[in-house]
């Protein structure tokens, strides 16, 4: 730990033992984990997070800096003020005064002491830059190995190692507290005698943060401290990731999506530095999508290698045709339908799968699902040939051969209603009915009439309710 002195204190005795002993490897006692389960995790920022590549092998104490990245922060590795983490490695020549054991995984760990009964307010801590830096609003999976050894000296335990995210390289004050709040902190005592003990955080970035820094950021009146163990705490650290997280909380492509006929949806994964492999084979670093399906895009650069996928598909409205414009006749009206049996929003404000119009104009029809909506449009002009036309027959034959049997109308239109009324060459009523074109059986009061001359009268009323009369005789023969 490279003991930690200000200017004025005297090289700390543990300083001088780390100069004398050796490291005497020991066994692996136990790993213990707790926290979430693994999800799909994008590349470590930390090069070196297992302290596996070294400049060269450490052989004292206070050699940070060997490994590869990482630093103490103070600056200082060769003497007082020390505060100076340890790097220790199988095949390197560091002793065993702190007790330290087998590394987690592979043959190198890193040591730091978060209190000393000696010196106040003492820290270690050991900080590293990251291979990229950190993206505001991504979650990231955090996650070390901690450790207490075996040794006696250094068996306090004490609280509060926390980890500090930061844009700059922070700066250490000879061995005092580094004055910052670290985003990720253990809270409760650290205790894990002779074997590994994994913590698990989750991050969301607030910052483009380039730095880790990991020891206890409080002072000694704000840190948890155990009375066992004469000279302080000491703890093993191994194995630190910091990965974002590239499940669907990290999603850059967004939530699957419903889009309107017409529209198309750009997908944008841009990111730093990055390469990027589309579903269809295409490179770029966005992507149009102009019809249904699932899109995906492979990201991959010095930070991460992930895929993220979205669901987009169309809203299928029906089709509506209203029919060509057309004309409409004073007092006449025209029955307009959109799609069958969906109910539309019309123009005149009935929500209905037709509506009845009885005045020229132009007129709309609108379906709407969702946000998407179609509207048909139809123009209805005044008719300007509008009239009434009544033709009758001359003659008639109801002699039950099938043929010319009833007397009505040859030509009806433009008449909303009529009665007919037929006299005999004196003058007397032989039918009458409302029902125009029912017509007359040749019969007056069930009694077949005889062969002759007949006289007819027709009051009628037009479509745009105008009244009218017409008469004329018809000739029934049998």
């Amino acid at each position: 730990m490279g003991s930690g002195m200000s200017p004025a204190r005297m090289e700390h005795p543990i300083a001088q033992m780390k100069k004398l002993v050796h490291l005497l490897p020991t066994a692996l006692a136990g790993i213990a984990v707790f926290g979430w389960v693994d999800p799909a995790c994008a590349q470590n920022l930390l090069a070196n997070g297992d302290f596996e590549n070294y400049t060269q092998l450490p052989n004292n104490y206070g050699q940070t800096d060997l490994a590869v990245g990482w630093t103490n922060v103070n600056g200082n590795y060769s003497g007082p003020p020390y505060a100076s983490p340890d790097y220790f490695h199988l095949a390197g020549g560091v002793g065993s005064f702190f007790g330290q054991i087998q590394p987690y995984s592979g043959a190198a760990q890193m040591g730091f002491a978060t209190y000393s009964s000696n010196l106040s307010n003492f820290r270690e801590y050991i900080s590293s830059a990251f291979s990229c830096p950190m993206e505001p609003g991504r979650q990231y999976r955090v996650s070390f190995y901690l450790s207490n050894g075996h040794n006696g000296l250094y068996s306090k335990r004490t609280n509060a190692i926390g980890a500090c995210f930061s844009v700059a390289p922070l700066a250490q004050l000879v061995d005092e507290p580094i004055p910052a709040v670290p985003q990720l902190e253990v809270a409760t005592l650290v205790d894990h005698d002779n074997y590994w003990q994994q913590y698990e955080f989750t991050y969301t970035a607030t910052e483009a943060s380039n730095y880790i820094t990991i020891g206890n950021f409080r002072d000694d009146a704000n840190t948890l401290v155990t009375p066992v163990g004469s000279t302080g705490a000491y703890y093993f650290i191994d194995k630190i990731e910091v990965s974002p997280i590239t499940d669907g909380a990290a999603s850059i492509l967004g939530e699957d999506t419903t889009l309107c006929i017409g529209q198309t949806l750009l997908l944008d994964a841009t990111t730093g530095n990055a390469n990027y492999t589309w579903q269809d084979g295409s490179t770029g670093p966005t992507y149009t999508v102009v019809q249904q399906g699932v899109y995906w895009v492979n990201v991959s650069n010095t930070c991460m290698d992930f895929t993220d996928s979205i669901a987009v598909g169309y809203t299928i409205l029906p089709v509506l045709d209203l029919g060509g414009d057309t004309a409409l006749c004073p007092g006449s009206s025209i029955t307009l339908a959109c799609a069958a049996a969906t109910d539309c929003l019309w123009s005149t404000g009935v929500v209905a799968p037709s509506v009845n119009i009885t005045a020229p104009g132009s007129y709309w029809a609108q379906v709407t699902e969702g946000q998407c909506s179609t509207t048909a449009y139809v123009l209805i002009a005044e008719e300007s040939s509008c009239g009434s036309v009544i033709e009758m027959p001359n003659v008639f034959t109801p002699n039950h051969d099938g043929h010319n049997e009833g007397y009505g109308p040859l030509v009806f239109e433009g008449i909303e209603k009529a009665d007919l009324t037929i006299f005999n060459r004196w003058g007397m009523v032989m039918f009458h009915t409302g029902n125009v074109l029912a017509g007359w059986d040749g019969r007056a009061n069930g009694t077949p009439c005889p062969e002759g001359i007949y006289y007819w009268v027709l009051h009628y009323r037009t479509t745009w309710d105008e009244p009218g009369e017409k008469s004329g005789y018809v000739q029934l023969v049998r």
